[in-house]
């Protein structure tokens, strides 16, 4: 095998690597997820303003579709209600699967100056998806959503909230192409100093 056929082997390699990537990419679960979901907000400490939430939420889904994934949700959040802002940490984990979650923080406010945590109200969210674990190994990404809650709600539940999910996994296969490329340089390289001296391209 020359050189020149070497070459082309190996760009053909990286290209092919490159277009996994990106077919994992495209094919992540949590790729472009609305939800939609439930729970209960409680106040931890009044005067600080610490709180959290846990509940469910659920892909929205065609109902043509097989059964659509449910997370349990955890957040943690300290809110300043001069400021009206909310910032914390959350973890979704797979209802059907314990080991697989995604993680990291999450911010927001009331979108209404009447909203507190004594009153209630709509809270616009970001959450920042900056781990997982499981299958989520390695995901980032985002999710934004409302949450409309209600201190005085009867029954198992005082908020429900409607969102999207988009996450992917980390560009893990990124590096395997740059090193492909650089495995490349140094062989053209060779060649186009050998064409100098030589006058004539190799075989």
């Amino acid at each position: 095998m020359n050189l020149a056929t070497l070459a082309r082997w190996r760009a053909l390699a990286a290209a092919c690597v490159l277009g996994l990537g990106l077919t994992a990419a495209q094919a992540h679960p949590l790729a472009d997820l609305p939800f939609a979901g439930q729970g209960n907000l409680l106040v931890f400490d009044a005067a600080t303003g610490s709180g959290g939430w846990n509940g469910e939420i659920r892909a929205v889904s065609d109902p043509a579709t097989p059964p659509a994934l449910s997370f349990a949700v955890l957040v943690t959040f300290d809110y300043d209600a001069t400021a009206n802002r909310l910032h914390g940490r959350f973890e979704f984990t797979q209802a059907d699967d314990l080991a697989s979650s995604v993680f990291g923080r999450v911010r927001g406010g009331f979108t209404d100056a009447a909203g507190s945590l004594d009153a209630g109200g709509q809270l616009a969210l970001d959450y920042d998806v900056r781990g997982g674990t499981g299958r989520y190994a390695g995901t980032s990404g985002f999710a934004l959503s409302f949450l409309s809650f209600d201190p005085r709600a009867d029954g198992d539940a005082n908020y429900t909230e409607h969102g999207l999910l988009v996450a992917v996994p980390e560009p893990g296969m990124a590096w395997l192409m740059a090193a492909g490329l650089l495995l490349l340089a140094p062989r053209h390289r060779r060649r186009a100093h050998k064409t100098q001296g030589r006058g004539a391209p190799l075989p």
